[in-house]
């Protein structure tokens, strides 16, 4: 199942953006609202690191 974080919703329109595979997803799955927000783990080993929007390191 991938990962989509809504970010927008209207009466009748919800827009959302998927951080991974979306490979079989169709209108009218059933879908649980696991009411998270997105978020980044930080620690030591993130400190002074660079990112992308997946949070794959691309600092080499």
């Amino acid at each position: 199942m991938p990962n989509i974080y809504t970010l927008h919703t209207t009466n009748n329109r919800v827009r959302d953006v998927a951080m991974s595979a979306t490979d079989g997803l169709k209108r009218g799955m059933e879908v649980i609202d696991t009411r998270a927000a997105l978020s980044v783990p930080i620690g030591e080993a993130t400190l002074g690191r660079i990112f992308n929007v997946l949070g794959e390191p691309i600092d080499n």
